[in-house]
């Protein structure tokens, strides 16, 4: 898996003919050790393109991966992808939770985006700010009588 996430990419062993020459060190060892197994490992996507995890399929060398069952795996790995990177993130403590709330709010503020929420956060600085250092007086009169 380590290998597929680290060149970004579908890893298949034994390699197909057409295939370019990929990195396959640990997938000859799985393969040999678990008695000649055909393995694909497909890399789950963040939205940015970039791995961060992967699923690996195992099958007796007999019957290879073709690519029609690579494209299945890929598609398999683009739907529960999201989904296992959102379980990962919910499954936090929760001051880490916390911690990454505030950043997205501070992100907000001082990106160059959410004029809006600026807009209302200043808002809301100037009446604290007004209401903790303004005095004054207020003078009531009216008749009164004893």
């Amino acid at each position: 898996m380590g290998e597929s996430v680290d060149q970004e990419d579908i890893l298949i062993y034994p390699e197909p003919e057409q295939a370019s020459s990929r990195v396959l060190h640990a997938h000859e060892l799985l393969g040999r050790s678990h008695g000649d197994r055909a393995i694909c490992t497909v890399p789950f996507a963040r939205p940015d393109g970039r791995a961060f995890g992967a699923l690996t399929l195992e099958r007796s060398a007999a019957e290879f991966f073709d690519q029609e069952t690579v494209d299945v795996c890929d598609s398999l790995a683009a739907l529960a992808g999201p989904i296992l990177r959102e379980q990962r993130r919910n499954d936090r403590f929760l001051a880490l939770k916390a911690w990454d709330s505030l950043k997205t709010q501070v992100q907000k503020l001082v990106g160059p985006r959410h004029a809006v929420y600026k807009s209302v956060v200043l808002g809301i600085l100037v009446l604290v700010v007004l209401f903790t250092f303004a005095t004054g007086r207020c003078r009531v009169t009216a008749k009164t009588a004893l």
